[in-house]
């Protein structure tokens, strides 16, 4: 970059994806003709790979005026963007704001993540204009300060107070490097007398042997126990304010960080006493939240083919982590965790392989994933004990395998719990009026056993649409939306078929577009707004909604055929 800044060249798009390394000639040399800007391989190692700058998209020449690049212009990629340039302050871009995109390649590399994240690009610009970035040892606390000083030097928020150039970067990430003192801040006296120490060990150590050695390992064993504290303190905090993830890290690497020194061990075991803490909480929170995610949206016509696609990878994840979240739940002492766990395991299991076979595509693949999902029960009821659902569940997988099917399980359903993932067993498989009856009775035990549960009120509404019961179901999903704290654009969708069943379309379109309003990528509520504004004749809102639909991944030939009948209502 400095080679590009001397002929007036800045980039303005530094990112990793603009960065590749070149592999090098087994004798050191490059395979391009640019020898004079290879990185040289030290002596006895591997050659080096060469790392080449690309993609000069939004480069320009500095002495070539402001007529592509209007003050107020936002050029770049958000998360690598400088503040002048996030501010749209194509006036003041230049060398520097190259240095800035430098500094977070740099803190990237350093702690696995941009400066600054947010939900969306708006949210990253105002934290790059206007936050100042966490320090790089916070996230990862094994690092020097001098790494700190530097990439903090590169990311300040005004270009005058960042290097000079990228020359000098370069310089002081060679200079601590090789363990010399760096320019971006003045070296102190214990600093430069360490690095002596670790630079001549034998000659210096000899002079500074007989106090040396009592004064650094006091100093060393505060500076262990400081940092270790602080990760502890800091932990805490994130954990109060319901950070899990920021907050499991930071214990994590605090008990990590004790265990070098013995005057930290009460530390060390109090910090890791709190990650495990944190864990189950993490581990409960994000395993029950697929858990309800998939209990709300299991019915295929509610979501599209990528909607599906994603659950069942979530799925996956979570099967596959199972080791983990065992190694907690023989652990845990509280009698409740043990239970939300196995109640969402359980229903993860019986969800996830109904989806597995729902998404495979022809006789081969659906084979394949029924042997899947089997084995995936057979696990679970080794790991629970024999579960009703999950026997019926089994039972069903090794019928289409053409198996031999073991004699029923005589277990009977005793909790409301078992009467709703029996009912949703027997709701998933059902082909009859008849079966969903019958699964709609189930339900209705659950609900008579446990009233304040939304899900068995979700599930008895989707058998009562299935069994052609709509006003039993618009009861249902109305209950579900006065219990339910999340997925309620879900609890509203299907109100509004009930609703659209009965005749009703303003109160159906009442629901679909509230649905709307809580979801706005849900596409099959969309798809359904637009019937029922093609049925109440306001066509040219329904080719509205049913295009909207089509965007968000609704089938096409479904989408497609019900257009066609809005543009022949309209004369096209």
């Amino acid at each position: 970059m400095h080679y590009a800044h001397e002929r007036n060249v800045i980039h303005r798009d530094l990112k990793p994806s603009n960065i590749l390394m070149q592999r090098a000639e087994s004798d050191g040399a490059p395979a391009d003709s640019l020898a004079d800007t290879r990185v040289e391989p030290a002596a006895g190692s591997r050659p080096a790979a060469n790392p080449k700058i690309t993609d000069f998209g939004l480069a320009r020449m500095l002495d070539a005026g402001q007529e592509h690049t209007r003050t107020g212009a936002v050029l770049g990629t958000p998360a690598y963007m400088s503040p002048e340039q996030a501010a749209g302050r194509g006036d003041v871009v230049g060398p520097r704001t190259d240095i800035y995109a430098l500094g977070t390649l740099l803190y990237e590399t350093l702690t696995g993540r941009p400066p600054f994240v947010g939900e969306s690009s708006w949210d990253v610009l105002v934290q790059v204009i206007h936050s100042e970035p966490t320090r790089p040892s916070k996230l990862r606390p094994q690092l020097s300060r001098d790494l700190d000083t530097i990439c903090l030097k590169a990311l300040a928020k005004h270009p005058l107070d960042r290097y000079a150039n990228s020359a000098a970067l370069a310089d002081d990430l060679e200079a601590f490097a090789a363990g010399e003192a760096i320019s971006a801040r003045p070296e102190g006296r214990l600093p430069r007398l360490m690095r002596r120490i670790r630079k001549h060990p034998v000659q210096l150590a000899m002079a500074i042997v007989a106090i040396g050695l009592l004064v650094v390992a006091t100093l060393y064993s505060w500076h262990v126990r400081a940092e270790t504290k602080r990760g502890l303190d800091e932990g805490r905090e994130f954990a109060a304010n319901g950070h899990l993830a920021e907050a499991a890290v930071r214990l994590q690497h605090a008990a990590q960080y004790g265990t070098s020194w013995p005057v930290t061990r009460d530390l060390q075991r109090q910090a890791n006493r709190e990650w495990r803490g944190v864990r189950r909480q993490q581990i409960a929170r994000q395993l029950h939240s697929l858990a309800e995610q998939l209990r709300f949206r299991f019915d295929p016509e509610s979501l599209t083919l990528h909607e599906q696609q994603t659950l069942a990878e979530e799925c996956r994840r979570v099967w596959q982590a199972r080791d983990e979240i065992m190694a907690f739940a023989e652990s845990e002492s509280s009698e409740d965790w043990v239970r939300a766990i196995r109640a969402d395991l359980i229903d993860n299991v019986l969800l996830s392989s109904s989806l597995s076979v729902r998404l495979a595509t022809g006789a081969q693949a659906q084979r394949a994933a029924r042997e899947d999902a089997l084995a995936t029960l057979l696990d679970i009821e080794s790991m629970y004990g024999p579960s009703i659902a999950v026997s019926l569940e089994r039972r069903q997988h090794e019928k289409a395998l053409g198996r031999e099917i073991d004699a029923p399980v005589k277990k009977r359903p005793e909790t409301a719990w078992d009467y709703y993932l029996l009912g949703r067993t027997q709701l998933l498989a059902a082909q009859s009026r008849a079966e969903y009856v019958e699964a709609g009775r189930t339900l209705k035990h659950a609900i008579w056993l446990n009233p304040k549960e939304a899900v068995s009120y979700f599930a008895a509404g989707r058998a009562a649409i299935h069994a052609g019961e709509y006003a039993d179901a618009k009861e249902h999903f109305g209950t579900c939306i006065a219990l339910a704290t999340n997925d309620r654009d879900v609890c509203h969708y299907n109100r509004g078929l009930a609703y659209f069943h009965l005749q009703r379309d303003q109160d159906a379109m009442r629901d679909f577009d509230k649905a709307i309003e809580l979801n706005p990528k849900f596409a099959a509520a969309w798809l359904n707004r637009g019937l029922a504004q093609y049925r109440i004749g306001k066509f040219d809102l329904a080719a509205t909604s049913l295009t909207k639909a089509l965007e968000l991944g609704a089938d096409p030939p479904l989408v497609h055929f019900n257009l066609a009948a809005v543009y022949e209502a309209l004369r096209d």
